[in-house]
């Protein structure tokens, strides 16, 4: 009679043991790759001979490592991604065989709230008002700029678990909601609902644009500058999502011809953003250092170790994984 040997699977994440318990309850073979504050070692010290999984966030996705990857880790079937992001994954030379899952709704919550609180900021003119505070300015002029959520029509691009998310929140404003999905489905968390081909549509009347889509070969820089043409002067855009979704420069540009009310984005292309390069000046423009995902919710950490967990059962026991990624759709982009 043959044993079964458990597949080795390495924990290469920061992590404050919730999920090392989850994993360590399984049938597998568990290496975990953190210092004792709990972030991850450098790429260098992990050892990946004799691994069948990888479980690690997107950010720590490089080049060298799956370079290495290639070369050092015969045995690896299995690499899961502990956030909603992968983009950086699909197109990439990997191992012949190897799986790629990820975490769809990890960081949802705080994400929605992020994107909330960047509309607020717009909205309230809270920029505007840290600068004169920096003078320290009493102007109550900045008042006569400000508008109010309520009544207002947002348009979320990528109605998945960070659109709804959001759009419950955006709800409890009174704000109206126009979704935008894949298929163009009706939801009853949005008064309107399309696909990406009907988008340009209702530009003209939205007053504030949510992006919340993946980046794909369909995606990539939508928002060009016949598009961003479309809104509104006191229209505002929020990018949640990727950054080569809104094309910077025409952003940019739009910011400093008084084409927009104002944009924020908490992500870039490339990611850090240049010292030179012209968003950093651009007026109206909140930058946040891709951190909407940060300080997540119980909610979400439990929702991140729940999927990494089952997914791991699934790995040990040969059953089909949840949520693979199709690693070779941005090929042709």
């Amino acid at each position: 009679m043959t044993t079964r040997l458990r597949p080795h699977v390495l924990l290469w994440n920061a992590d404050d043991g919730e999920l090392e318990r989850a994993l360590g309850a399984l049938d597998i073979r568990l290496s975990v790759a953190c210092d004792d504050a709990g972030a991850p070692v450098p790429a260098a010290a992990i050892g990946v001979a004799d691994i069948d999984g990888l479980i690690l966030s997107a950010a720590q996705i490089s080049a060298a490592l799956l370079e290495r990857l290639c070369r050092d880790a015969p045995r690896l079937r299995w690499i899961h991604l502990t956030n909603a992001g992968y983009d950086n994954v699909q197109g990439q030379p990997l191992p012949a065989g190897l799986v790629v899952t990820h975490t769809p709704g990890a960081g949802a919550t705080t994400v929605a709230e992020h994107g909330v609180g960047l509309m607020l900021a717009l909205g309230r003119g809270i920029p505007d008002a840290l600068d004169e505070q920096r003078r320290r300015h009493w102007n109550y002029a900045l008042g006569g700029r400000l508008v109010s959520l309520q009544g207002r029509t947002a348009m979320i691009l990528g109605f998945g678990h960070i659109g709804k998310a959001l759009a419950r929140l955006l709800r409890a404003f009174g704000m109206r909601v126009i979704a935008v999905s894949r298929r163009g489905d009706a939801d009853g968390l949005a008064d309107a609902s399309c696909t990406l081909a009907g988008v340009d549509t209702h530009l003209p009347q939205v007053d504030f644009v949510a992006i919340a889509l993946p980046l794909t070969p369909e995606t990539d820089r939508f928002f060009d500058a016949a598009r961003l043409a479309l809104l509104s002067p006191g229209a505002f855009l929020v990018n949640l999502s990727r950054g080569g979704i809104v094309d910077a420069a025409a952003l940019a540009t739009r910011l400093e011809a008084g084409g927009l009310a104002g944009a924020a984005i908490d992500v870039a292309s490339p990611e850090p953003l240049p010292a030179g390069h012209p968003l950093w000046s651009a007026p109206n423009l909140i930058i946040t250092p891709h951190t909407a995902a940060a300080g997540p919710t119980p909610h979400d950490r439990a929702h991140m170790v729940a999927l990494t967990a089952e997914n791991a059962r699934r790995f040990a026991q040969d059953e089909p994984l949840l949520h693979v990624v199709d690693c070779a759709a941005r090929e042709a982009a």
